[in-house]
């Protein structure tokens, strides 16, 4: 069976180690990452372009309360008010963004509206921008100063989306550096985080796990 032949443990664990590698972060104010008393956080994923739930939500939801919101870049005004409507219910917004395109027409593909949701929002809550794909696109962003935090992914693959999620709970640190210049970010930025020890993970852990039995105790 090719599929088999070419997804075999040992390809699965070298694309884990690539994307860890390759995972970037761009900004991070007084440290906002990794993520600090996550398990005490109330966090909204918000996923432009692809709808469906992502792996990014679910390995963050081993660490933390999250709750995903998929919105396509085109999606009616409806759809947009009941976005703005959650945000106001959460502690932090994680913006990520995906299915842009390689030509710089209509924004990378992703147009205004998405650009112009994502700037608003990062006014109203603590905002972590993920960029699952080409880094050109922060060319189109009037600002990237309200965001806490900016990660690159490069591309929307499994192995990426979970290299972000576990540099934002302090599973790994960041290693990956820009390969090109942008507007705000010269080619070889990249700033490393730090890792959380094995007792700080397992307080956050207990924490979380008392945190959600009692949530369901309550019920």
């Amino acid at each position: 069976n090719l599929f088999k032949e070419l997804n075999t443990k040992e390809s699965d664990e070298l694309n884990k180690k690539l994307a860890e590698e390759a995972v970037t972060v761009l900004k991070n104010e007084n440290d906002f990452l990794p993520l600090k008393n996550i398990d005490s956080l109330k966090i909204l994923e918000i996923s432009f372009g692809v709808e469906e739930k992502i792996i990014l939500v679910s390995s963050l939801a081993e660490h933390t309360y999250i709750e995903h919101f998929g919105i396509s870049h085109t999606a009616k005004d409806s759809i947009v008010k009941e976005l703005f409507a959650k945000v106001h219910d959460f502690d932090l917004v994680i913006l990520q963004l995906n299915k842009a395109t390689a030509k710089p027409e209509n924004n990378y593909g992703i147009g205004n509206q998405t650009l112009k949701c994502i700037d608003s929002i990062s006014k109203l809550k603590p905002s972590i921008l993920a960029l699952m794909t080409s880094p050109y696109v922060l060319n189109k962003f009037n600002s990237v100063s309200n965001f806490k935090s900016i990660l690159c992914g490069y591309e929307f693959l499994p192995s990426l989306s979970n290299a972000v999620a576990a540099i934002i709970s302090g599973d790994i640190s960041s290693r990956g550096k820009l390969p090109v210049s942008t507007t705000y970010f010269k080619a070889s930025t990249g700033i490393e985080t730090r890792i959380f020890s094995q007792e700080e993970k397992k307080i956050s852990k207990e924490n979380f796990e008392k945190r959600k039995f009692g949530v369901i105790d309550s019920l």
